[in-house]
Formats: structure tokens, C-alpha cells, sequence
């Protein structure tokens, strides 16, 4: 516990100004973790396009757009922790967005730059983990969508970005499979098994 409260109190100062070696110390454990969690995906170089509307599927648009959005955040991760990076190897001059994420890094906490494109974990490590876990995930989830697979196996939510999201995609797909209103469906959890009635249905 001392120790801990020793390194946040060098981090409330040091986050104040550029100080190469205490950037460095402090901040490699973020750096090197995110270049483990890179090495064997191609999702920080990888070309993606805004998807169209033209998918007829309501799942199928989300898990497009999830897969989209997942890799830009990927990529702005990479860009923000690769300019700080520069920064501390004496590369680049330091600049105001290095400067206010090097700061809540050195805190401990997740820089608000990554929280407003994504509101994961406030630990830094726990949120570069959960983006690359979920990035991964998703493209199983399109490869099984764009195969009409996806619905046949279990899925967990806890892969996706925004799980509530997918759930409404899932009621429109139903309405529309049904030829009923949105708002005339109601979501049925059940423990004992397939529900006869339900159109769709995930488990």
C-alpha cells in the first residue's frame, strides 16, 4: 500500500510536467501491454469503411457498425500511446493531448480522450485489455452474422461494445420477421429451454 501511494503521489507530480525518466518508468507497463496485446492481429493497420445501410438485417448493420467503430478506436489508441511514445524517446516535442494523457496515465486513471469513444474499465490496463478483447471478438460475431449463423450458437455479450445495442437490433430483426410493431414485442428470458412462440431467439 505504501508503495502504491508513493508511486501516485511521483504521478500527481509528474504529471504536471515532462520528466523523461519518471515518464518512462511509469509509463512502459501501458506501452509494453499494448504491444503485447498487438502482436499476433493486424487490427491497428487494418482498413475498414463506414458500413453501408444496405445490409436488410438489423443485427447484421450493428455487428458491421460495432466491428467499424471497434477498429477505429483501435487505431486512435495507437496513434495517442505511439505519440507518447515519441515524446519519451525524444523523438517529437511534447504536446498538449500527450501532455493530458501522459497526466491520467501517471494517475492511474483512463484518459477521457478513450472513455468518450467508449466508456470501459477506469483502470487504463483493464480498458486496453477490454478494447482488443472485444476488437477480436467482433470479428467472429460478423463472420458468423454474414454466414446467418449467429443467432444458432451461444453468444456472450460481454464481447460486445454495446450489448444493449445488439438487443434492440434483435427486437427490430424480430418485428420485422414477425410482421409485428417494435413496441408490441416484450424480451422473454427463459431458464428451462427453447420458447415455442419466439421467432428469434439467443441463448
Amino acid at each position: 500500500v505504501i508503495s502504491q501511494l508513493r508511486i501516485l503521489g511521483r504521478s500527481v507530480t509528474a504529471g504536471c510536467k515532462f520528466d523523461r525518466e519518471i515518464w518512462s518508468n511509469e509509463l512502459s507497463p501501458v506501452l509494453n501491454l499494448w504491444k503485447k496485446l498487438n502482436q499476433n492481429s493486424n487490427l491497428i493497420h487494418q482498413k475498414v469503411s463506414p458500413p453501408n445501410d444496405r445490409q436488410g438485417s438489423p443485427i447484421l448493420s450493428f455487428i458491421l457498425l460495432e466491428q467499424y467503430n471497434a477498429i477505429r478506436l483501435v487505431q486512435s489508441v495507437h496513434q495517442s500511446l505511439a505519440a507518447l511514445s515519441k515524446v519519451i524517446r525524444g523523438t517529437t516535442l511534447l504536446s498538449s493531448e500527450v501532455q493530458k494523457l501522459a497526466s491520467a496515465l501517471l494517475n492511474q486513471k483512463c484518459p477521457l480522450i478513450w472513455q468518450n469513444k467508449w466508456e470501459g474499465p477506469e483502470d487504463p490496463l483493464q480498458y486496453l485489455r477490454g478494447l482488443v478483447a472485444r476488437a477480436l471478438a467482433i470479428q467472429n460475431w460478423v463472420d458468423k452474422a454474414e454466414k446467418q449463423i449467429l443467432l444458432s450458437d451461444t453468444l456472450d455479450l460481454s464481447e460486445l461494445f454495446h450489448p444493449d445495442t445488439f438487443l434492440n437490433a434483435l427486437r427490430q430483426e424480430t418485428a420485422r420477421a414477425m410482421g409485428h410493431s417494435v413496441d408490441s414485442l416484450k424480451f422473454v428470458a427463459s431458464w428451462k429451454g427453447r420458447l415455442q412462440e419466439a421467432k428469434l431467439q439467443i441463448k
